[in-house]
């Protein structure tokens, strides 16, 4: 379980850097939008981009760098649909990003791809 300072700082941060290993084993990383969702770091990506969930299935492993806080652990994947989003997320991304003048994910984004970090 994440301490509160560390629940603070992933709520209040827009971007994260999540790095993972690659098949080869050479690092990756890409820049994520952090959420917390039941005391856990979440990140998503849409089905579009596929790489993030299938290289965390394959080596859960991974390191995100989120408000200053370095985490490392292990990733659980799993696959949502819009309704989980807007369930749990869609505030945090509101709040994150009040400019957008919307959130909601296009129509091609029907389903999307989560990890959650269990540390």
């Amino acid at each position: 379980m994440l301490d509160a300072a560390t629940l603070a700082a992933i709520g209040s941060a827009p971007i994260a850097v999540l790095a993972w290993c690659a098949r080869d084993g050479a690092p990756r990383s890409c820049a994520v939008t952090p959420y917390v969702d039941a005391g856990d770091l979440v990140v998503t990506s849409t089905l579009a981009f596929p790489a993030k969930g299938s290289a965390l299935r394959r080596d859960p492993r991974v390191s995100v760098l989120v408000g200053g806080r370095h985490i490392s652990g292990t990733a659980e994947v799993g696959v949502a649909d819009v309704a989980w989003f807007d369930e749990h997320l869609r505030a945090q991304e509101s709040d994150k990003f009040p400019d957008r003048k919307s959130t909601r994910l296009n129509s091609s984004h029907t389903v999307i791809s989560y990890a959650v970090f269990c540390l």
